[in-house]
């Protein structure tokens, strides 16, 4: 009987483990990377090593800053301007050449020059406690497996018409259904 008893307490056990795994890894924050980049200027580097846990879609993107926090727009720029920059249905705007180096557990796994263009989407996020809405530019997108990574993006010239205008590079996880 006692081993009986036994068995079903390992069992228990077990499960109680099996369920706290789950609840962890479902509580964990997604990976999001957020670092400034000054596009105005050639040479400009950004760099992080992170850890992907499980399989899943991710996306590189230029974040250009255009309202932050409480303070409200961050610049205003005529519609010619807006155009040129960022482009609208009849051209690109303003093309930004970068270099984008992923290396997974050592080895690459992605090397490219990368030329960005226009503007896909915009986003809200916070951001060291502060809230911002931003223009995004995707860089590119990847479906990256469990393991440690390296990454690290470039600009390939600069642009003085970015002069002053915010700017970050995103990686964080991507998911278009959610």
């Amino acid at each position: 009987m006692n081993n009986v008893v036994l068995g079903l307490v390992k069992k228990i056990q077990q499960v109680v483990v099996l369920l706290c795994c789950v609840l962890l890894v479902a509580c964990t924050e997604p990976l999001s990377i957020i670092k400034p980049l000054d596009v105005s200027k050639v040479d400009q580097v950004v760099s992080s090593e992170f850890e992907v846990k499980k399989a899943e879609g991710y996306r590189a993107a230029l974040n250009f800053i255009i309202e932050r926090g409480e303070f409200g727009a961050v610049g205003q720029l005529s519609q010619e301007q807006e155009d040129e920059l960022w482009g609208n249905s009849n051209k690109p705007g303003t093309l930004i050449p970068v270099k984008f180096k992923l290396l997974r557990d050592g080895e690459v796994f992605f090397d490219q020059e990368i030329v960005t263009d226009g503007i896909c989407c915009y986003q809200r996020y916070e951001h060291e406690g502060e809230m911002f809405i931003a223009r995004v530019r995707v860089v590119w997108f990847f479906f990256l497996q469990p393991g440690k990574y390296q990454l690290e993006l470039r600009t390939l010239e600069g642009f003085e018409k970015f002069r002053g205008i915010e700017t970050y590079m995103e990686f964080s996880r991507f998911s278009p259904k959610h």
